[in-house]
């Protein structure tokens, strides 16, 4: 998976999890949870998406 997450990727992410599969839901969620642990510099509204 591309790891370059961003405000973006965060809010579609949000939108589409609910028409996933939910291992595919679970992959991508873990992959965005990883993002953010590699740049916790993120700002407030981004993290809205990924709570």
């Amino acid at each position: 998976m591309n790891e370059s997450w961003d405000q973006t990727s965060y809010h579609f992410l949000s939108q589409v999890v609910i028409f996933l599969d939910v291992n595919d839901s679970k992959q991508f969620v873990e992959a965005a949870y990883a993002a953010y642990r590699k740049h916790p510099a993120t700002d407030t509204f981004t993290l809205q998406f990924i709570d």
